[in-house]
Formats: C-alpha cells, sequence, structure tokens
C-alpha cells in the first residue's frame, strides 16, 4: 500500500458501437437536456513507481440493454499484471471483444512529475466512502467515478 503512483490513464470505449451509439444516445439526450454522458464505459489504469499496475472501475452493474443486476454498488480495485490485462479487464465489463481499441480520456489522465499519492491513499479513499458506490446510469456512473479519481489525485 506504500506504492506510490507514478501515473494514471482514464480509458474509454463506447458500450454500443456506431449508428447504433448515435441512435441510442440521441433521446437519452433529449430527455435529459443534454446534461447525459455518452454511453460509454470509462475505467483507470493506474501505474506506480514500482512498476505494478492496478485498474479501479464500477463492475457488474449492468447488462446491454439496461438490465440491471445484483451486484448494485461495486468499484473494484484489481491489481493486473499489465497495462493489456487492465485494458481487457476494462473492455470485458460492456462485453467488448479483446480487439477493440480503448480511447484514452486525456483530460482525466495525469502523470505526477513528483509521485506523493500512494495506493494506500486510493484504498482509504475508496474505504471511506467519498466516492459513493451507489450506481445510477445517468448521474452517478464510471465516468464519474474517473472524474472524481482525478479531482482527488
Amino acid at each position: 500500500q506504500s506504492d506510490k503512483i507514478k501515473s494514471y490513464e482514464t480509458k474509454w470505449i463506447r458500450i454500443p458501437h456506431g449508428a447504433a451509439a448515435w441512435a441510442l444516445n440521441a433521446p437519452v439526450q433529449a430527455v435529459t437536456f443534454g446534461q447525459a454522458d455518452m454511453m460509454e464505459h470509462w475505467w483507470l489504469n493506474i501505474k506506480t513507481v514500482k512498476g505494478n499496475y492496478y485498474q479501479l472501475q464500477f463492475r457488474g452493474l449492468i447488462n446491454f440493454p439496461l438490465e440491471k443486476n445484483n451486484n448494485d454498488g461495486l468499484i473494484e480495485l484489481r491489481k493486473c499484471s499489465g497495462i493489456y490485462d487492465c485494458n481487457q479487464t476494462g473492455l470485458a465489463e460492456p462485453n467488448k471483444t479483446p480487439d477493440c481499441d480503448p480511447g484514452t480520456i486525456d483530460a482525466s489522465s495525469y502523470t505526477f512529475d513528483t509521485p506523493t499519492y500512494t495506493m494506500g491513499d486510493v484504498v482509504k479513499w475508496m474505504k471511506d466512502h467519498e466516492f459513493s458506490a451507489q450506481y445510477k446510469l445517468f448521474t452517478h456512473n464510471c465516468q464519474d467515478l474517473c472524474k472524481a479519481f482525478y479531482s482527488k489525485f
């Protein structure tokens, strides 16, 4: 837990892809007056000074098309064998195939010049419920988790 965070990267993949993404997103944007996020799954890949990789994401909450599971409120922090492993787990959550190429959200990614935060700080942030694990599809979701992490760290 004393392993310092060197960098983190917010990754994303559109849940429905191509024309389906835009067709499904249009009614959502109309109902929420443009306040809802695009239907994308976001996750964080964290790299530590010691070269360890971790991934942070909401897990097992939504089956497309929008059927809730019984795992409401599960935020998972898991150690990965490397960046590829982190991305494969991120892609698996919205049932994407391993050959998909996730994008990076540069505005929610960061590399520390002088690392000060540790993985212990991340665990404490999670245990203290500084970001609620209560999942809400349009207002408190994986994108909000990544944004909250960026704001904190």
